[in-house]
Formats: C-alpha cells, structure tokens, sequence
C-alpha cells in the first residue's frame, strides 16, 4: 500500500533499499521518523507490533483520523457529499477492510446520514454498525 501523503525528505525512493537491509524475522517494527509513512504503509501487513511515530504529532493525528474516523476527516476536507459511484465504491471498500472504534460511532453515523442519499446512506450506515459490533467483540476476546 503507498502513502496518502507525501512529505519532505520521504523515504518513498529509499524504501525498497530500506526493506533489503531489515532483519528477516522481527517482533515489532517502529517508525522513529515517519512523515509520510512510505516504509511502514509500503511492507507487507505483519503480525508484528508495528508503531507509527513522528515529531510532528499532526502527521500522526492525520493517521489517526484516516484510520478511526474516516467519515469525519472526509467532511472536514469537504469530501462528502461524494459525487459519483466510484467515490462510493471506494469509501466502502475502505470502512469494510478496517476495526472500528465505537466511541465515534454516532458522529460517524450522523455524517454519513447528512451527507449521503440514500441508499449510499444506509449501505454506509450498515457497515459502520457491523465494524462497531466486531470492535465490541474483539475487546470482548481480549480479556480471555
């Protein structure tokens, strides 16, 4: 996966010399300097810890967002209301493939309902509630 991002002095022209150089095993791989996150978002999905990690804590924030709170940062960006099948398509492809946190639940919901038409609104809204169920049950199994 690349980067949504780029940054100054990204590592996306380094990245593949970087992965050569990496320990083939490994329990947990940090970004001390992440910026645009083209190492971290460009390796394979691992089973390891894996930490993002920057200087600038609005680099991580933006992360942050684009991961638990998609609806939100694609409001603030004006990207909503979405204006053809294919935005849709990709926007439900993305809150399908993520675990969502359910403390935004309702402002997500609220979103998705202000700024789509049906039936893109409650397609969005289905999704959402079933990610807000597994998160609920993923913290569940955590505790076994």
């Amino acid at each position: 996966m690349n980067s949504i991002i780029s940054w100054v002095g990204g590592k996306k022209a380094l990245r593949d010399l970087i992965y050569l150089r990496m320990p083939k095993n490994y329990d947990r791989y940090i970004e001390v300097f992440g910026g645009g996150g083209w190492v971290l978002f460009g390796k394979p999905p691992d089973k390891c810890m894996e930490v993002y990690n920057d200087f600038n804590s609005n680099l991580a924030n933006l992360f942050y967002c684009v991961k638990e709170r998609p609806m939100a940062l694609l409001r603030e960006l004006s990207f909503l209301p979405l204006n053809s099948r294919d935005e849709f398509t990709t926007l439900r492809k993305f809150l399908t493939m993520e675990e969502f946190k359910s403390e935004h639940l309702a402002e997500e919901l609220e979103i998705a309902t202000h700024f789509l038409k049906e039936p893109e609104a409650t397609e969005i809204r289905d999704i959402l509630m079933e990610r807000a169920a597994v998160g609920d049950v993923k913290k569940g199994s955590g505790i076994l």
